[in-house]
């Protein structure tokens, strides 16, 4: 045995022998226990030792599939691995895999009080594994995918353990396999325990009394269909309440279909499942194919509540000696009809009507799960006119990508709630004994079942926020100064009935000046908030325009986001013609409206002739006249610019000589102007606040970094201030700064060597 083997047995030995020295009654004891450790080891080679282990390694069960490994701690676990090899070229040498067990022939050192982990009930007896193999197609599957990958992931519940493995290769279909691992039936894990234990079971005939379903029983043995019901299947069973309901009614309200036409041997048959499907196996909006070929869809609701048909489950997962008992508070008849043949009865011609003029019939045919408050002849005739601009909205308001029964809605009165086709909520709750949609409507029938979905029948329209004009809107937002405005000039109706519209309305203590306008001038004014298009926030973007309904009158829209500024919580609003937004996507039938912080103005005049008209700037213009930048500028380019303009003010505080210099050398003078140029749109609200070491820049057209800041109000480029905000032109924005922004002059035997926001920290050298 080499040096450093008798070292690492002589170690683990003498920590062996300490671990056990609270049983030993002397040192003595300790020091012979010691002792006989190493006599032991001395006398046992390493190699014999593994080649021992090796051999009680041979004859372990090493069958079971490695996705049992996957979560020994009893949790749910993901694992992907990608490889270029086949499954089965995994093996590995037992000799290498047996250092655990190796290193069990000492005491536990380091775990003395720790228990042993409990063996997960599914890798104990009494479990029933199911595998399920199926393939996904999709197109051009996979095509970043180099060579094979496989995705893993296990879900525990407490009677079923699943896993699903996923092999994904490029260019061909994922191979998806599902191995299920369940208590065998008449077993189950039972609190406390970590296996699978005997369950009582019983003969359906018994179970039925026990569970009060001794009705429904009674009509399967009149039909001679005991037999039907019994097996490895699942019986959903009658209460004997509901099947009283059920026989004492004239006709069965589900689908209004007479009782008549309904055979009883049918109707028994709906009520079974070919298979075992216990409470972990159902998922909503699941469909179970019933034994006479019918849909029974499963859905869940808040509160626990979990409906079959939309007939609420009670008692679940009742064993019988060989299937499952799941008893619901009505009668399954057969489902026949879908939503479209439930829509075109006589009472629903009017909405049936209104949907196909918008478009809509046709999303309600196919295998798609819906839920439709359909309107009644009377409740459409209703309807205010004034909402026929909006009514698309308000048909795609009562139409429910899901199955929604009335049980949904609790019996407490509280709300329920549910996204339409046009994403806006639809609230569902039991009032005053009546079931009340958004606490207009009343649903007058309930879940008249179908194929793909449900319908309840309601006595009015329900009218969203989404589907009232912008007017309405306005009002509710309380906004009326503009909405008065807008009478005022003969617009509401402009606003209200165009097909697409986005509304820019001014906050109400900014329209001070527009109601001082004369109505022309008025009409001017608010038809540049008004844009011929639905435009989300999202849909404003940078240095984009917009057209208004002002002949050709535009808006520019700066949306920059500002990241270092948003780290440390400034971030620039979005702005219209430099006018932040405050509110955003207010949702109208016709349209969105967004607010902002004062009435917008049209731009006059291009950069150059504001400077020109700017007694201000006078300096500002005797410099640029001349230069290359002025000729851009004549020629129209660059666009959508920024111009910091120093003022008169400004140029005092240069000496005589560099003042001199910029009006006489127009190549200088045209250099330091590019310096105040930026290849953009930036607004003073666009300006955020910067931090150290986040400093904020934008890139001037002479290509130099020039640093932005916003600090105690006041908005910096540079080291200076600007003076006067937003100076909208037709070709870009302008603003005032109190200085030069002039070339750094090199200090003799000086270097910078740090920097920050406006300021320069200078170490100067020494000889």
């Amino acid at each position: 045995m080499s040096g450093q083997k008798l070292s690492f047995f002589l170690l683990v030995s003498f920590l062996a022998a300490a671990t056990t020295a609270q049983w030993i009654d002397s040192p003595a004891d300790l020091f012979s226990s010691f002792h006989k450790s190493l006599s032991d080891l001395a006398s046992k080679g390493v190699e014999d030792m593994l080649a021992d282990e090796a051999a009680e390694v041979g004859v372990k069960d090493k069958s079971r599939e490695e996705l049992e490994k996957v979560d020994d701690d009893n949790k749910d676990e993901s694992a992907s691995q990608e490889s270029a090899e086949d499954d089965d070229k995994s093996s590995v040498n037992p000799l290498l895999t047996s250092t655990d067990d190796f290193f069990s022939l000492f005491p536990n050192i380091f775990r003395v009080l720790q228990s042993p982990a409990l063996k997960p009930w599914w890798q104990g007896d009494n479990v029933c594994k199911e595998t399920e193999e199926k393939e996904e197609k999709g197109e051009d599957a996979h095509p970043f995918l180099i060579g094979k990958a496989h995705f893993s992931s296990c879900k525990y519940m407490p009677n079923k353990y699943e896993c699903i493995t996923e092999v994904r290769e490029r260019g061909k279909p994922t191979k998806k396999t599902i191995v299920t691992y369940r208590c065998c039936h008449g077993y189950k894990v039972k609190p406390g325990t970590q296996s699978c234990q005997a369950a009582e079971t019983k003969p359906i005939e018994e179970l039925a009394k026990e569970l009060g379903a001794e009705k429904f029983l009674d009509m399967v043995k009149q039909e001679e269909m005991l037999e039907a019901i019994k097996g490895a299947k699942t019986v959903f069973m009658p209460k004997d309440e509901a099947m009283d309901e059920f026989l004492n009614k004239e006709a069965v309200a589900t689908n209004e279909i007479e009782r008549s036409a309904l055979d009883k041997k049918a109707i028994i048959l709906n009520h079974i499942i070919p298979e075992i499907k216990e409470t972990s196996d159902m998922q909503d909006n699941m469909v179970l194919k019933a034994e006479d070929g019918f849909g029974l869809r499963l859905s869940s609701y808040p509160g626990g509540v979990v409906t079959v048909n939309c007939i609420p489950i009670n008692e679940t997962d009742k064993e019988t000696e060989d299937g499952v008992v799941h008893t619901v508070e009505g009668v399954l008849t057969p489902i026949k009809h879908d939503i479209t043949e439930i829509l075109s009865q006589e009472k629903f011609s009017k909405f049936r009507d209104l949907l196909k003029e918008h478009n809509l019939w046709d999303t309600l045919t196919g295998e798609s799960a819906f839920t439709v408050f359909a309107v009644n002849n009377e409740g459409v005739d209703k309807l205010d006119p004034s909402s026929s601009m909006c009514l698309g909205t308000i048909l795609r308001h009562h139409i429910v990508p899901i199955t929604v029964c009335s049980k949904a809605a609790p019996a407490s009165g509280k709300k329920i709630s549910m996204a339409d086709l046009g994403s806006s909520w639809l609230h569902m709750a039991n009032k005053d004994d009546q079931l009340m949609l958004d606490d207009k409507a009343v649903i007058i029938t309930r879940d008249i079942v179908a194929k793909n979905g449900v319908v309840h029948e309601v006595d009015q329209f329900v009218v969203p926020t989404s589907g009232q004009p912008a007017s309405e809107l306005m009002r509710r937002t309380k906004h009326t100064r503009f909405l008065d405005l807008l009478e005022k000039a003969g617009l509401r109706s402009e606003v209200d009935k165009r097909k697409d519209v986005t509304v820019f309305i001014p906050v109400e203590d900014s329209l001070n000046e527009l109601e001082a306008l004369e109505p022309e001038k008025l009409k001017e004014a608010l038809l540049l908030h008004i844009v011929p298009h639905k435009l989300t926030s999202y849909d404003l973007r940078n240095n984009s325009t917009l057209e208004t309904a002002l002949n050709d009158a535009k808006l520019s829209v700066s949306a920059s986001k500002n990241i270092l500024s948003s780290l440390i919580g400034s971030q620039s609003p979005m702005t219209v013609q430099c006018i932040p937004l405050t509110r955003v996507d207010g949702r109208v039938c016709n349209g969105y409206a967004h607010e902002i912080k004062r009435p917008v103005q049209i731009a006059t005049g291009t950069i150059l002739d504001m400077i020109q008209n700017d007694e201000s700037l006078a300096t500002f213009r005797e410099i640029l006249q001349g230069t290359k930048l002025e000729e851009q500028l004549k020629a129209g380019l660059p666009k959508h610019i920024t111009l910091l303009a120093p003022t008169d003010v400004a140029f005092k505080d240069l000496s005589d000589e560099k003042l001199e210099k910029l009006k006489t050398d127009k190549e200088f003078a045209d250099k330091v102007l590019r310096d105040h140029v930026i290849n953009d749109t930036l607004c003073c609200s666009g300006v955020g606040a910067s931090s150290w070491p986040f400093i904020s820049t934008v890139r001037t057209s002479s290509g130099k970094e020039l640093e932005t800041d916003r600090s105690k109000g006041r908005v910096m480029f540079g080291r200076f201030s600007v003076t006067s905000c937003d100076k909208i032109t037709k070709d870009g924005i302008v603003h005032k700064i109190d200085g030069v922004l002039l070339p750094p002059e090199r200090h003799p035997q000086r270097e910078i060597i740090f920097k920050r926001p406006n300021s320069e920290i200078i170490l100067a050298g020494f000889k």
